[in-house]
């Protein structure tokens, strides 16, 4: 799971986070990412995020997006935030 505080969002933290994952991913050999998101009026900042990420859509159903990738279709985003060590 994924949670960040909404006071983040667009200033590039979650491109730095997202990053971060895939860097793990490769660290783990993993090959596909799964991710949803739940659209409601409290998330609406993330509602395209998984879209602003290059994730692509695979389904709709009530309100709920369902995304799915294989890791090398993903790539890295520019993002401001740095690791400090």
């Amino acid at each position: 799971n994924w949670v960040m505080s909404c006071r983040v969002f667009e200033r590039g933290f979650e491109n730095y986070i997202f990053n971060k994952i895939l860097i793990l991913m490769a660290e783990e050999k993993l090959k596909n990412i799964n991710a949803s998101v739940i659209k409601n009026e409290k998330n609406k900042y993330i509602h395209d995020l998984y879209d602003r990420l290059g994730l692509k859509l695979k389904n709709q159903n009530d309100g709920t997006n369902f995304y799915i990738n294989d890791f090398d279709s993903l790539k890295e985003l520019e993002t401001f935030v740095s690791d400090t060590n």
